[in-house]
């Protein structure tokens, strides 16, 4: 196993998973680094073995093929009590101090201190309180709901984690990147509807973000806003819980009609426009015409009437650009629009497009004679394609340009 220093292990941020080894031998998964650690080993990927017995545990006696010192061992808990120590100062200094603590007694986390904190961290009970003499200890109860991340994949961007212990209806998944942020500031990520209670898997988008904190929360029967819709299912179709109860939907209806009928309040209605049915580009733009509702994502479909094969793709605007087939023809067009929900009601609407990329001959017939004498000139001919104008067009008569 590779040897890290903490810094290097500290860099992963809080989207690994840190096995810790602790004097007694005990061992526990957690989202970040421990801040006592002395030594840390990268196992796999994303896995890392972290000695928390202060260097009476060895994991590997060798570091880059070469034995590991007294004084490489010297070196590494300099750095790691250089880092605590900065750890420490910054705690101390931020005007969020009552934050941090809410949010380590929500994790059932122990916060370390020093004395003369001002009773910031002063127990180790579990609970985010903290005390000074006990050692920097941090202990879960994995008896209640906890929030575990199994994978984390930049490239495909894609996090999973585990809901554990989730035994009511619904949660809330909410995200931040700065652990510091008050709860009021954390963003609804997802929901998750528990079919597992002992360990209910799920993902969520990394969206290019390095850093995320990611907690749960019951949201069954939560409102607000003297709402009788409860929050989990505005958020599901809509995305947001700042509605009301008379909020109307996109059929003219009041939301709390919509909830307690089970019926979805969020159908798309619009219609397909296109700037010319006739394109001599495979990439065409087709604009829709929102008629009622707000989409969340759409698909388009090209000559294919099986809308399972659809791709779903977040709406970002009005102006969609499709890709036509290589061959000049006659393309069938559907396009598709649904809200916010995972099961939100589809709505589609086609049209044609005829992809032409071989120009127009223009034939002209009369005059058959080459000199003339008129004033005005009246021109016969045709065209080997249907023209609607022609703009522009150009011709000699006797090695003059008309």
């Amino acid at each position: 196993m590779p040897s890290l220093s903490p810094d290097q292990a500290l860099s992963h941020g809080g989207s690994f998973c840190y096995w810790c080894v602790v004097p007694g031998g005990a061992y526990c998964p957690m989202p970040f680094l421990p801040q006592d650690a002395s030594a840390v080993y990268l196992m796999s990927d994303n896995q890392f073995l972290v000695d928390d017995t202060g260097g009476q545990v060895i994991a590997s006696t060798r570091h880059s093929g070469m034995p590991v010192t007294r004084a490489m061992l010297a070196s590494t808990l300099a750095t790691q009590a250089d880092w605590l120590v900065g750890l420490i100062t910054q705690v101390q200094s931020m005007a969020v101090n009552q934050q941090l603590r809410t949010t380590m007694r929500s994790l059932g986390m122990d916060l370390p201190s020093l004395p003369g904190d001002g009773g910031f961290g002063d127990g180790d009970s579990g609970d985010g309180s903290g005390a000074y003499g006990s050692g920097f200890n941090f202990w879960f109860d994995h008896s209640q709901l906890w929030l575990e991340f199994t994978n984390v994949n930049m490239g495909t961007g894609w996090t999973a984690l585990n809901l554990h212990h989730a035994t009511n209806f619904v949660y809330a998944i909410w995200s931040t990147t700065n652990v510091a942020t008050p709860c009021a500031g954390w963003q609804v990520e997802t929901e998750v509807f528990p079919t597992d209670t002992n360990c209910q898997p799920f993902t969520v988008p990394t969206l290019g973000r390095p850093i995320l904190f990611l907690r749960a929360e019951d949201w069954t029967g939560v409102t607000e806003n003297g709402n009788t819709v409860p929050d989990w299912w505005l958020w599901k179709y809509f995305g947001t819980t700042a509605l009301f109860d008379t909020n109307l939907d996109s059929q003219g209806n009041p939301l709390v009609s919509d909830f307690t009928n089970g019926f979805d309040p969020n159908v798309i209605s619009f219609t397909l426009s296109a700037t010319s049915f006739y394109v001599n580009q495979t990439t065409v733009p087709v604009q829709v015409n929102l008629i009622a509702g707000v989409p969340s994502y759409f698909a388009v479909l090209v000559n294919d009437t099986n809308q399972a094969d659809a791709n779903w793709q977040a709406y970002t605007g009005t102006n969609i650009t499709m890709n036509l087939g290589s061959t000049d023809g006659v393309y069938s067009v559907t396009v598709g629009l649904c809200g916010h929900a995972p099961n939100a009601t589809q709505t589609w609407q086609s049209l044609s497009l005829t992809l032409d990329t071989v120009a127009p001959t223009v034939v002209i017939t009369n005059p058959t004679v080459n000199v003339t004498a008129q004033p005005t000139i009246q021109l016969q001919g045709y065209a080997t394609k249907p023209l609607s104008a022609i703009r522009g067009f150009v011709f000699s008569i006797m090695g003059l340009d008309i």
